[in-house]
């Protein structure tokens, strides 16, 4: 059976050594933040990696996801183990406050993250780009998308996704064909395909934000005429609450080699 044991004291170590400088020490917002608080929440951490989520991933490997009637479906215990995730607040450690984050260090988050991909990167891959997507709306959405997406990633119950590769363009993300063009009501209908999107699709959360990269179709070729577009798996009315399926679907589940659980 396999083990893990968190590496909670080397990382309160490390720990103590960055916050023992001039520019950390001058964070205001970190002050608070004492190793003895960190201490805690590391501890806390190695509990649900260790006992929770480490399981997971044999759970993964031997009843890997599944596409039936268009919905993805995560391995037994996936939906027990994220509930409980998103209940204890991991989601949310390094997250602005301002949309119910505890607005901890990067640090700390990061070593959160190396206890769950080291328990179980397969169940660690559906809340991977959920912090990607986070941390892009938060710097470059409107108030009004921030304030109406934001709290709910942070809460845990939608989760994120960037959508870049496609069939025809990899590293050259100037070749891609997805189009999108513009609503009479100042939306855009995009259309085209997308592959290799990390926790494209679960039944882990509520909703799951898109980030989609495609071409307007006034835009020019080449790089410089791509945009971000945000399109959720359900569409969200005004009041925040959770309206019809937008109109995406799941093609196929990425055959691999290894974490067969994402």
């Amino acid at each position: 059976m396999p083990t893990y044991t968190a590496p909670v004291e080397d990382m309160i170590f490390l720990f103590e050594k960055l916050r023992n400088n001039k520019n950390y020490n001058e964070i205001k917002k970190y002050q608070e933040v004492t190793p003895e608080l960190v201490k805690d929440i590391l501890e806390e951490a190695a509990k649900i990696n260790q006992n929770i989520i480490l399981p997971l991933a044999k759970a993964g490997d031997n009843n890997p996801t599944v596409l039936k009637n268009g919905i993805v479906i995560t391995p037994p215990g996936y939906k027990e183990a994220y509930k409980k995730f998103i209940e204890d607040g991991w989601t949310s450690l390094s997250c602005d406050p301002k949309y119910g984050g505890q607005g901890m260090p990067k640090t700390i988050s990061a070593f959160f993250d190396e206890m769950l991909s080291s328990a179980s990167l397969s169940f660690k891959l559906y809340s991977e780009l959920s912090i990607g997507a986070y941390n892009c709306i938060s710097h470059h959405a409107s108030d009004s998308i921030k304030n109406k997406f934001l709290p709910k990633m942070v809460e845990g119950k939608w989760s994120g996704t960037m959508c870049l590769t496609e069939p025809v363009c990899g590293t050259d993300l100037g070749l891609l064909k997805t189009k999108a063009v513009e609503q009479p009501d100042g939306t855009f209908k995009l259309s085209g395909q997308k592959i290799f999107v990390t926790s494209g699709d679960h039944d882990l959360t509520e909703n799951i934000i898109h980030l989609v990269i495609a071409r307007a179709s006034d835009s020019p070729t080449g790089t410089k005429g791509i945009s971000l577009f945000l399109v959720p798996k359900f569409i969200v009315n005004d009041d925040g609450s959770i309206g019809p399926r937008n109109g995406i679907s799941t093609g196929s589940i990425e055959s691999k080699m290894g974490i067969k659980g994402s």
